[in-house]
């Protein structure tokens, strides 16, 4: 998730059984995206938005996963605090998984205010397919997990 990693920096760590997958960070105290892939799944890396000069600072890549034929796609998300995140590039289906650290506040789900973030993703199933479709996966889901590294409220569907 959050790496705050460089080529370089990543060469001094090992995760074995893994191929690593980075966007390293851009100019900010905190950015980057590391995922891992274990070795023997047939993967394809590709960078949907990065932070660069633009108004949304929202990082995005796309893990394009195959296993036993089946084909998932895992998008990983940074998004960092303040930021008006615009989701529209996530295209989800069923066989997606979505992840992250969306650094998102809602009292909808228990926190005591609600974030630009917070806003945004409420605000998604009223305003487009891809707000749609994570509504319906969070309807759908069994479990669904947000973790925050403070003692605040954690969502669990």
């Amino acid at each position: 998730m959050e790496a705050d990693f460089t080529e370089n920096k990543l060469k001094y760590y090992q995760f074995p059984g893994y191929t690593s997958y980075l966007l390293s960070y851009y100019r900010q105290v905190a950015s980057g995206i590391l995922t891992g892939v274990k070795e023997g799944l047939t993967s394809h890396y590709d960078l949907i938005k990065s932070m660069g000069s633009i108004q949304d600072k929202c990082e995005i890549i796309r893990l394009n996963v195959l296993k036993c034929q089946n084909h998932f796609k895992i998008f990983t998300v940074y998004n960092p605090p303040q930021n008006f995140p615009n989701f529209d590039l996530l295209i989800i289906s069923n066989e997606t998984v979505v992840l992250g650290d969306f650094n998102v506040h809602s009292s909808r789900w228990g926190n005591k205010n609600t974030n630009i973030a917070g806003k945004e993703i409420e605000d998604m199933p009223a305003t487009n397919i891809a707000g749609k479709e994570i509504e319906d996966m969070l309807n759908r889901n069994s479990l669904e997990l947000i973790h925050i590294n403070e003692d605040q409220a954690t969502y669990l569907h």
